[in-house]
């Protein structure tokens, strides 16, 4: 994704709810690499994913994996309707 632009937030978020989406129940470091982010800056928004009930966190002792949760489903839904219509004139989110 070599636009020579930043991605925006809403962006990130959709990529790291598509990547957790492809796996059904993804780990940390699956997201990441699907997502294209650094751990650590993943870990955040994961956590700010989490507290807007996005995604929910799933722990079976030191295992982590993450699922999005029907709101993520619905932000993923109007992300892309979103990024449709804009692309339909020529513009990028």
């Amino acid at each position: 994704m070599k636009e020579g632009r930043p991605r925006s937030r809403a962006r990130i978020f959709a990529d790291i709810l598509t990547a957790i989406e492809a796996e059904g129940e993804a780990k940390p470091t699956r997201i990441m690499y699907r997502a294209n982010m650094a751990y650590e800056r993943l870990v955040k928004y994961l956590a700010e994913m989490e507290k807007s009930g996005l995604v929910k966190r799933i722990s079976n002792g030191e295992r982590v994996h993450y699922i999005v949760t029907e709101k993520g489903n619905y932000f993923l839904k109007e992300f892309r309707r979103l990024e449709d219509f804009t692309t339909a004139f020529g513009l990028k989110l």
